[in-house]
């Protein structure tokens, strides 16, 4: 499936209204790591560059280009998931771009085509 195809799903609207208010941060992203969705609480928890972003300035941008500090182990589990595993961790620490720590629960999973049960 593609950001296009998605586009074009009556129910996109619902998914993107759900996951902009979601209370969590999340994103979705393509095969490329491009953004398709992600919640305002995803920039409020890791933006942290003076100016100030927009969920629609974040959509179609890579991932990587946006957070050009993207540490190897990261990079290592977008791939895995990519490629359709399904990652987490219940308790880990993320030291962010300008040198904060958080201590999050995260988990990282690709998205699934279920007429072909692939990674998509």
């Amino acid at each position: 499936m593609t950001s296009q195809s998605i586009n074009n799903s009556e129910s996109y609207s619902d998914l993107l209204h759900f996951i902009q208010y979601a209370p969590v941060a999340v994103a979705m992203f393509d095969k490329e790591m491009n953004y398709v969705a992600c919640s305002q609480k995803w920039l409020a928890d890791w933006w942290v560059q003076e100016k100030p972003i927009t969920i629609p300035e974040v959509i179609g941008k890579n991932h990587y280009d946006l957070f050009d500090d993207v540490a190897p182990y990261w990079k290592s589990v977008h791939k895995r998931a990519l490629k359709g595993a399904i990652e987490f961790n219940d308790s880990d620490e993320f030291v962010k771009a300008n040198g904060e720590k958080e201590y999050l629960r995260w988990d990282v999973r690709p998205w699934r085509n279920e007429k072909r049960r692939s990674a998509v």
